[in-house]
């Protein structure tokens, strides 16, 4: 076990020392003292209702103990892979396409910062409803599922998704000119291995000099100019993550991946328009909207 996996565990320890029996169920692990994770870790600690203990994975503790919770939920990649080796369940989330070790004590449920493929494609025909065609670029094999679900809901839909995988951020270029006259607008999932800000750079050249909408699960590439993002708030995830630690204790069954309810829109006024997108009033209505 690494030294890192060893801080994590006596974290724990150390924090629910002394505390009664039903204090030491759930346990809350941060990657680190971001803004981001702290205001999913209230919206957990609000739904939740009780007491929970919470350590960041930069605090260093020196003992062990025998005391375990029952389930550990982990906000962001490092402090995923970090509970992952614990005999918790674990119900983790803004883990960024993060690939969890497979586990075998305890359900494992991740909760995605992203909607439902069903939701994503609903709110984008309603942003872009003349959208037929639609490409869905990944990376990470914890995408891939996403991926197909969208591509076989955009038949139903309409839509035919075309799936571009990448190999890295370096191969966006290859992959839009692969593109180029067959997609007529472009998702990007969350994922670091195939987005980083040269590769976005690259999709919103794309996407300005071609007229094809970029969207995309962050509201900050909204802000840097995709047309438009769809992401869960950070608030909305931890609260779905108490949810689901919640019927874990409970002995509910409970789903592998567990969407936000709640999807923020944020569009980008002046990509649509470089675009030659016009957004319905209604879709304007519900969204945030920057100049």
């Amino acid at each position: 076990m690494n030294t890192t996996w060893l801080a994590l565990l006596s974290g724990f320890c150390c924090l629910m020392a002394g505390r009664s029996a039903g204090s030491q169920e759930v346990s809350a692990v941060l990657s680190s003292d971001s803004s981001y994770y702290r205001e999913a870790l209230a919206g957990f600690q609000e739904a939740f209702a009780e007491p929970v203990a919470a350590v960041k994975l930069d605090q260093r503790r020196l003992s062990l103990s025998s005391i375990a919770p029952a389930v550990v939920v982990a906000f962001g990649s490092k402090a995923a892979l970090a509970a992952s080796a614990t005999r918790a369940a674990m119900v983790f989330c803004m883990s960024l396409g993060a690939e969890i070790p497979e586990r075998y004590w305890g359900p494992t449920v991740n909760i995605p910062s992203l909607p439902a493929p069903a939701a994503t494609l609903a709110k984008l025909k309603e942003i872009q409803p003349r959208m037929t065609t639609l490409a869905a670029v990944w990376a990470s094999k914890a995408y891939e599922d996403d991926a197909r679900r969208m591509r076989l809901l955009g038949a139903r839909m309409g839509v035919s998704v075309l799936l571009v995988r990448l190999h890295g951020p370096e191969a966006a270029p290859d992959a839009l000119r692969s593109l180029r006259g067959r997609a007529q607008a472009l998702w990007l999932f969350p994922d670091p291995k195939a987005i980083n800000a040269q590769s976005f750079e690259v999709f919103k050249s794309y996407s300005w000099a071609n007229r094809v909408p970029l969207y995309a699960a962050s509201p900050g590439l909204a802000e840097r100019g995709a047309t438009a993002s769809l992401a869960a708030g950070y608030n909305e995830i931890g609260r779905t993550a108490a949810r689901a630690a919640r019927e874990i204790l409970d002995g509910k069954f409970v789903s592998a991946k567990i969407y936000p309810e709640r999807t923020e829109v944020t569009i980008n006024s002046a990509a649509a328009r470089n675009c030659g997108l016009e957004i319905p009033k209604q879709a304007l209505a519900e969204a945030k909207v920057l100049p």
